[in-house]
């Protein structure tokens, strides 16, 4: 009988693990998904506070969605946001390497100094 409550005990930390993974892994979908969303939106203000809370976050995930909109911004508020995050010479992170960690370790260097030069 003991064996059977262990057996459970197992089961259902095992089901409360997967559950709780699985809610992880969505909720972190659905912020890069809105995170993108917001940095594409047609409002400028949108976009800038889309930025701004990358800044403080770590923008490091989102490297590509930026640079996309650092070739493409027009407003001049969110342009000088962008530059505080990542530059104006974002071509560093382009040709950062191949793989998807080193273009992430060298995104996570090159933002931190960024980020250094404008404390």
């Amino acid at each position: 009988m003991s064996e059977l409550r262990e057996l459970v005990a197992g089961a259902v930390l095992l089901v409360a693990l997967v559950f709780c993974t699985t809610l992880v892994l969505v909720r972190r979908r659905r912020y890069a998904d809105a995170m993108r969303a917001a940095l594409s939106d047609p409002e400028a203000a949108t976009r800038l506070a889309a930025i701004e809370t990358l800044a403080r976050e770590g923008p490091e995930r989102f490297v590509p969605s930026l640079l996309w909109r650092n070739r493409v911004e027009t407003d001049p508020a969110a342009r000088d946001a962008l530059t505080r995050v990542i530059g104006d010479q974002d071509d560093e992170l382009l040709a950062a390497g191949s793989g998807y960690r080193e273009r992430r370790r060298a995104a996570s260097r090159h933002i931190r100094s960024r980020q250094r030069q404008h404390i």
